[in-house]
């Protein structure tokens, strides 16, 4: 109402989990009944997304007094990165392989371009040990895993925020896609 009457608003876009959804067809109805707005002048929507439960089937809530930080999410998502980068011999082994493969490719370009390749600081190579180069790499790693997972699940379907499901090798990940 007071959106609606005092602030003279003509759209409102409320976006809150599916599980509120007939609250508030019941209030825009009611807010129609009482003649605080014509739906034919305001428009009030409701977009609607699944729930995001943790690894342990709880509902991740900001309201519970424990909430997850963004920062804090990420932080996670980079250590879970690094763990799962450090011991997976298949990771390693697809870097060596690229390593192989782009230095082998290396050959078909001109002195100049080469020397121009070989000096920027995100590619592998003789300059730049494998190590190094993963663990530089384990930031945009971990945040391009999440974001992978989070378009991956259709926006109104419920869905298990999970690390492990997330920087699995195989499926449809972003680490399966990085080193398939």
């Amino acid at each position: 109402k007071y959106r609606v009457c005092h602030l003279k608003i003509k759209k409102a876009i409320y976006i809150t989990d599916s599980s509120q959804s007939s609250h508030f067809q019941q209030i825009f109805k009611i807010g129609e009944l009482a003649g605080w707005y014509d739906p034919k002048e305001v428009s009030l929507i409701h977009v609607t997304f699944g729930l995001v439960t943790g690894e342990d089937g709880q509902k991740l809530s900001s309201r519970d007094g424990n909430p997850i930080t963004l920062n804090a999410l990420l932080e996670e998502a980079v250590n879970a990165t690094q763990s799962a980068i450090t011991t997976s011999s298949s990771l390693i082994r697809a870097e060596k392989q690229n390593q192989t493969l782009v230095t082998h490719e290396l050959s078909q370009y001109k002195e100049e371009e080469r020397n121009d390749w070989k000096s920027e600081p995100t590619r592998i190579g003789k300059d730049m040990p494998l190590e190094t180069a993963i663990t530089g790499s384990t930031r945009e790693i971990a945040y391009g895993a999440i974001k992978y997972f989070e378009l991956t699940n259709a926006r109104r379907h419920n869905y298990k925020f999970s690390f492990l499901a997330m920087l699995n090798a195989r499926g449809n990940t972003a680490m399966y896609l990085l080193y398939a």
